[in-house]
């Protein structure tokens, strides 16, 4: 198409317009997905398009600018928040409040204690 000057493949988006449903991960083993993602990289290729794609990760992306791609995006800022968010977590000396913890706490002073 012209004027067209990137393509951009977001591999769970294309596996389920292919009907392969939803979920497969963003590398996933499937052929079929597999087949179609390196005909567009290699059509882009060929029209002097750049070819892009969303990866999971560090290694995914590594992969894919050695087959070509010429940008990625990587996982989601999600999955970045989350990870930070579950290592400042891991720091905690935290554990789950026994029920005998609270009810020794005076009734008037309950919201003192917060414990997920």
């Amino acid at each position: 198409m012209p004027g067209v000057d990137v393509c951009f493949i977001g591999p769970t988006d294309l596996a389920a317009s292919m009907g392969l449903g939803l979920g497969l991960p963003l590398e996933s083993d499937e052929p079929r997905l597999r087949e179609a993602i390196d005909r567009v990289r290699q059509a882009c290729g060929a029209r002097g398009v750049a070819p892009g794609i969303h990866c999971s990760g560090a290694a995914a992306v590594t992969r894919r600018l050695a087959e070509g791609f010429r940008f990625v995006a990587m996982a989601s800022d999600l999955r970045y928040m989350l990870a930070g968010l579950r290592a400042d977590l891991a720091r905690l000396d935290w554990r789950a409040a026994e029920p005998a913890m609270i009810e020794a706490i005076p009734a008037d002073d309950k919201g003192s204690l917060v414990r997920y």
